[in-house]
C-alpha cells in the first residue's frame, strides 16, 4: 500500500502540475515548510488556482487510467507549480511520510520508480523510453534523482524527479521539459537554490 501511495504521488508529479503555494521575495521564491529558496527559470510563471485545479483534475484522471484504479492524492500538498508551456513545467510537493508506519523510504522510493517507468511504457508503448537514477547534492542536501527520457519521433521529453525524505515529508521536486535550454535553466535553478540548514 505504501508503494502504491508513493506511486500515485510520483506519477502525478511526472504527468501533471497541481496547486501552488509559494512566497515570492524579489526574484526568489521561498518555501518555508521545507526551507527551500529558488529562482524560477526565465519565462516561467506560477500557475493560478483555477489553472492548477484544471491540470490537477486531468493529471488525476491520467493516473487512474494508467494504473486502472481510483487514486487519492489528498494527502499531497503542492507547494509550488509553474510552467512555460504545456511541455515545460515544474512543481514541488510534500506528502507526510512516517517510517514507523510507512516502512523504509528508500525501498518504497525504488518501487515507485519502477512503477513510474512501467506506467510510461504502458501509456506510450511505441516510443523509446529510458530512465536512470543518480544521487545529487543540492546545497549540501542529498537527493535521489530519477530521470525519464521519452523520445517521440524527433522530439525528446525529459522528466526529472528529485526526491528525499525531508523534515518528515516525502519531498518531490519535478521538472519536465522538451526544450534543452529549459533543461539547462532547471539544472541551474537546482544547483543555485538554497536549503535552510536545521
Amino acid at each position: 500500500m505504501k508503494a502504491l501511495k508513493l506511486c500515485c504521488l510520483s506519477i502525478c508529479l511526472l504527468l501533471s502540475m497541481l496547486k501552488a503555494e509559494a512566497q515570492k521575495d524579489a526574484d526568489q521564491y521561498v518555501l518555508g515548510q521545507i526551507g527551500w529558496t529558488f529562482s524560477l527559470p526565465p519565462d516561467f510563471t506560477i500557475l493560478s488556482s483555477a489553472d492548477m485545479d484544471r491540470v490537477s483534475s486531468r493529471g488525476k484522471k491520467a493516473v487512474e487510467k494508467i494504473i486502472g484504479q481510483k487514486v487519492d492524492v489528498s494527502a499531497t500538498k503542492v507547494l509550488v507549480s509553474a510552467k512555460k508551456d504545456n511541455l515545460n513545467y515544474f512543481n514541488c510537493t510534500v506528502t507526510a511520510f512516517d517510517p514507523t508506519k510507512e516502512g523504509n523510504w528508500s525501498t518504497a522510493n525504488a518501487e515507485v520508480k519502477k512503477i513510474v517507468y512501467d506506467a510510461f511504457k504502458k501509456e506510450m508503448p511505441s516510443n523509446s523510453i529510458d530512465s536512470v537514477t543518480t544521487k545529487t547534492i543540492i546545497d549540501g542536501v542529498p537527493f535521489d534523482k530519477f530521470t525519464v527520457t521519452i523520445v517521440v519521433r524527433a522530439a525528446r521529453l525529459t522528466s526529472i524527479l528529485y526526491s528525499r525524505l525531508h523534515r518528515g515529508y516525502n519531498l518531490g521536486i519535478t521538472t519536465t521539459y522538451a526544450d534543452p535550454r529549459v533543461g539547462r535553466d532547471f539544472e541551474y535553478m537546482m544547483e543555485h537554490s538554497k536549503f535552510k540548514k536545521d
